[in-house]
């Protein structure tokens, strides 16, 4: 009987592959020849070109609110059907559901097929703070599991995500981060990291490979040789690293090499300098200014030490070449000169980066013409296309999607593919769940204070910092979610009296009476960036310094949940108890009203956790510095990796 069913299924897809995806008996031929060398020596340079290239198809259309582009419009559809693209990255703007980014990710397929090589189809989802699948399972992020300190559960939560990439064709996880969060003043990486500690981050890496490449998902570290030491966002600004090649092998770069021997397919690089490396300088387009060249461009750090001394052999992708660093200091084509010169394979967003019109997609035309005339004029090596090009087909060979290109082996790989069902299911959910709480630390817990009982006719004020910039991060729901969990099983009584307060915008006059005639008082606390150490900078740091001195002038305790960055704790270190959840972001979904799919998994499992629901088991990720009179960060470490509680 099943057999009979597969065979139909078969039956069915062969139909509709003939009647839809027209794919061309060149195209059957180039993913059926078996070699990759003969497959590149066929090839124009003009084809080669686009096979390194990435680019985006985020959004279409002119002026301040272009729509997301969530189906391949004619123009879109006929650029990717004329150039044989590397792959294409995938944004949130172009997701919708799972249903709809499964037939988008079909439609790039059929167009990349028309062409001739079937495509990469990427994604940044990490897990945690940087998810992109709409109605998905977001798990709790690399911070939360390098609390968890489990390869077990890194490789766990990997296969989540790996199996809902799977099922709506995406094949390429631009994850894990692979970045040591050694400088608590990091803008971009934070929790995105597994940590501070280079060997313990070391040991996540290559789990998160494992639980991609359980579902066939190509994994990529990022960003080499490391964005975890900087102060500054290369998004919007350019940042230096002033170390020793001697000094990253110690630090950043171990991640790296574990990362490499565990099998990882794709390394991506960082827009960064590191002037004790790469010396060459180049003169900024935008200040004038001499810079130096970064690690996307030099063939120092790629060729010389990632390729050889580290033995990488796979595929190099830039980061993005839209960001600031790149874009607001270099020429598109001394950046597509340095770059492919360097020894790297795939360049990710290239100029014009933003294709939303037919002028943008002639743009792009015209920029890959003068990078193929560069090539033909020895400016750019045709040495290094010709390498770069085999690894990425030679990629595609391995994991069987340049076999697709065959009419038999599209079918069969989309008969493989998992269902749709799996995407943000009731299981993965219940994984998140349980993922979240292992990772949940306890660092204070003084008189014992936790598990905090809330008896009958008691009063719990909840104090919580409610994101108002981001409707994704209900905070407030997720502690009403946690408190109903924690009454349904008897760890608070139904007979309690709950109140939750955001205190955003609000001053401490607000919540005195709520304070006063508190029985139990939890804070739930955030911090993205090192303002928020500083009372005197930001409102809600002032409010909750206030409500602890305030709550302890009352004789009352106070816990404390630090939500996501833990170095906060630092400022709040006079509460009574303090938990740290690692994550406040909760991925976006296509149906908010089910409580399952509006809370974040990491404040509701600290919440959880903070009335009983089991014990603490998470240990610090990360080294927490002390904070100076001016809450500026210390050289003293006030909580060390390693620390945690328990009940």
């Amino acid at each position: 009987m099943k057999f009979c069913k597969r065979f139909l299924a078969l039956i069915l897809c062969l139909t509709l592959v003939f009647s839809m995806t027209g794919i061309s008996a060149a195209a059957a031929s180039l993913g059926s020849s078996g070699s990759v060398e003969s497959l590149v020596a066929g090839m124009s340079t003009k084809q080669k070109i686009a096979q390194m290239m990435m680019p985006q198809i985020r959004n279409w259309g002119s002026g301040d609110n272009p729509k997301g582009v969530t189906s391949l419009n004619k123009p879109l559809r006929e650029l990717l059907e004329e150039y044989d693209f590397g792959g294409i990255i995938l944004f949130q703007a172009n997701i919708e559901s799972p249903e709809q980014v499964k037939e988008l990710s079909e439609e790039i397929q059929e167009a990349a097929s028309e062409g001739g090589i079937p495509s990469f189809i990427a994604l940044d989802q990490e897990g945690g703070w940087i998810t992109r699948l709409t109605g998905g399972t977001a798990m709790p992020g690399n911070m939360a599991l390098g609390a968890a300190n489990n390869t077990d559960i890194t490789r766990a939560s990997a296969r989540v995500l790996g199996q809902e990439l799977a099922a709506v064709g995406v094949n390429v996880d631009y994850a894990p981060d692979a970045d040591v969060n050694n400088n608590p003043a990091n803008p971009i990486i934070g929790v995105r990291s597994f940590g501070s500690d280079p060997d313990r981050v070391a040991e996540q890496v290559p789990a998160f490979v494992d639980g991609l490449h359980d579902n066939n998902i190509l994994a990529c570290l990022k960003h080499f040789p490391g964005h975890g030491d900087t102060d500054t966002d290369s998004h919007t600004g350019f940042p230096l690293v002033n170390k020793t090649y001697k000094q990253l092998k110690a630090m950043e770069l171990k991640p790296f090499q574990a990362g490499i021997d565990g099998g990882a397919d794709m390394i991506m690089t960082a827009h960064i300098q590191y002037p004790k490396i790469e010396k060459t300088t180049y003169t900024s387009t935008s200040t004038g200014e001499k810079v130096y060249l970064p690690a996307t461009m030099s063939k120092t750090i790629i060729t010389d030490i990632l390729r050889g001394d580290m033995g990488f052999d796979g595929v190099v992708v830039t980061d993005a070449l839209a960001m600031d660093a790149v874009a607001a200091n270099f020429d598109p084509l001394d950046v597509a000169k340095y770059v492919i010169n360097a020894g790297v394979d795939l360049m990710v967003m290239p100029y014009p980066s933003n294709l939303n019109t037919k002028s943008d997609i002639k743009t792009f035309k015209k920029y890959i013409n003068q990078i193929v005339a560069m090539v033909e004029d020895g400016t750019i090596s045709e040495k290094k296309v010709n390498a770069a090009v085999t690894r990425i087909l030679t990629l595609k060979q391995e994991k069987g999607i340049l076999s697709q290109s065959s009419l038999l082996s599209s079918v069969i790989s989309r008969l493989k593919q998992p269902s749709l069902k799996v995407v943000g299911s009731d299981a993965h959910r219940l994984q998140e769940w349980m993922i979240a709480g292992s990772g949940v630390t306890l660092l204070k817990n003084e008189d014992d204070l936790l598990p905090m009982r809330v008896k009958r006719n008691e009063t719990l004020l909840v104090l919580y910092n409610e994101n108002t910039y981001d409707p994704g991060e209900p905070i407030g729901t997720s502690v009403e979610y946690a408190v109903k969990l924690a009454q349904q099983t008897g760890r608070m009584s139904s007979g309690a009296k709950v109140q939750l307060m955001a205190y955003n915008e609000k001053t401490i006059q607000s919540a005195k009476k709520k304070i006063a005639a508190a029985d139990k008082i939890l804070i739930l606390t955030s911090m993205s960036g090192t303002d928020a150490l500083d009372p005197t900078k930001t409102d809600t740091s002032k409010f909750v310094v206030k409500a602890i001195n305030y709550a302890h002038k009352k004789n009352k305790q106070v816990a404390l949940i630090s939500m996501h960055l833990p170095y906060d704790v630092a400022l709040y270190k006079d509460a009574d108890a303090l938990l740290c959840a690692y994550n406040r972001m909760r991925i976006y979904t296509d149906d908010t009203k089910k409580t399952e799919d509006g809370y974040v998994s990491n404040v509701a499992a600290a919440v959880s956790i903070a009335f009983g629901e089991r014990s603490p088991s998470g240990t610090l990720p990360v080294d927490i510095p002390a904070l100076n009179s001016d809450y500026s960060l210390s050289g003293k470490t006030l909580y060390a990796v390693g620390d945690g509680l328990s009940y």
